[in-house]
């Protein structure tokens, strides 16, 4: 019993280790990992040159933070962080609360290491 105990344990082990990776709560840094998150997102090269083309024919730019919509993507928890024009949706990106993490949103809707993302 004991055995089967110890075993069921470890099993668990790594399913806990993954919960301890999709904690979503912003580190205790005031607003810096907001910022952070939007500042990884604006200073993409795609991110750069389309808002550069979308200020050009007179659009507001606008990158909208959302710590509500979170998603777990390889093992971490992400932000969204969406790229409007106008109003209109260009990019969804995903940005982990330490900003070490920046995916996009594939074709497919899912999120996707960001070289398999350029449009």
């Amino acid at each position: 019993m004991r055995r089967a105990l110890l075993l069921l344990g470890l099993a668990a082990a790594p399913a806990l280790q993954a919960a301890a990776n999709f904690d979503c709560t912003p580190p205790n840094e005031g607003n810096r990992p907001f910022f952070r998150a939007i500042s990884k997102v604006r200073v993409l090269p795609e991110t750069e040159a389309w808002a550069a083309q979308a200020t050009k024919r007179g659009a507001a730019v606008h990158y909208v933070l959302s710590i509500h919509e979170t998603i777990e993507a390889f093992g971490l928890c992400h932000w969204t962080v969406e790229v409007k024009a106008d109003g209109e949706l260009w990019k969804r990106f995903y940005v982990s609360p330490d900003g070490e993490s920046v995916l996009a949103q594939a074709p497919s809707g899912k999120p996707s290491p960001r070289s398999d993302c350029t449009p």
